[in-house]
């Protein structure tokens, strides 16, 4: 039921890039939560606890499968790539904010809200099939 999430997680970036409710306070409570729905959706990915919006906790846990790969213990490889890739998107994220914001920061939530539409209306379709 990831769609339905991300849409609300869409809809509340959206409220928070509207203009009327642009105070920085409402916009800064509303990025919380929508952080927050993030957080609650992916918290478990097929037996995995995700922390999508904590990157420490994701190195954490890098650091405890390479600690196993060197202790020669088993683990699951998907969950190392799904990690880096998360720590990767934050990462290219972070950088990209850094370059955008300055150049048009009115639009950088509608940029997540767009993105997080996105990815609902994939969902929509992956599970359609």
């Amino acid at each position: 039921p990831y769609a339905p999430v991300l849409a609300g997680q869409s809809a509340d970036l959206a409220q928070a890039a509207l203009p009327p409710l642009n105070d920085p306070t409402v916009s800064v409570r509303l990025g919380a939560a929508a952080c927050g729905i993030q957080n609650a959706m992916a918290s478990s990915y097929y037996g995995l606890v995700v922390r999508t919006t904590h990157v420490t906790g994701i190195i954490t846990d890098l650091g405890f499968m390479l600690g196993a790969c060197l202790t020669g213990q088993r683990f699951v490889w998907w969950k190392v790539l799904l990690l880096v890739m998360l720590v990767a998107g934050y990462l290219a994220g972070g950088i990209a904010a850094a370059i955008l914001t300055p150049l048009a920061p009115e639009l950088m939530l509608w940029c997540c809200c767009v993105f997080a539409a996105a990815i609902a209306i994939g969902c929509l379709f992956l599970h359609r099939e």
